[in-house]
């Protein structure tokens, strides 16, 4: 999978997938440990948004 800045804008999920399958058992343990970090930091920031909104 070539990650270059220019072909990041053009992935498609089926070339990401296969790289991801293709991943020892170990890395995809890490990456969805990260992922799941990165998804609750996002849904903390998104109800502080809401949480601010509603007090203006």
């Amino acid at each position: 999978m070539d990650l270059t800045t220019s072909n990041l804008l053009h992935f498609n999920y089926e070339q990401i997938i296969n790289f991801v399958l293709g991943l020892p058992s170990e890395t995809k343990q890490d990456l969805i440990a990260n992922l799941q970090i990165s998804l609750q930091a996002t849904q903390k920031v998104e109800i502080e948004f809401w949480d601010i909104l509603e007090k203006i």
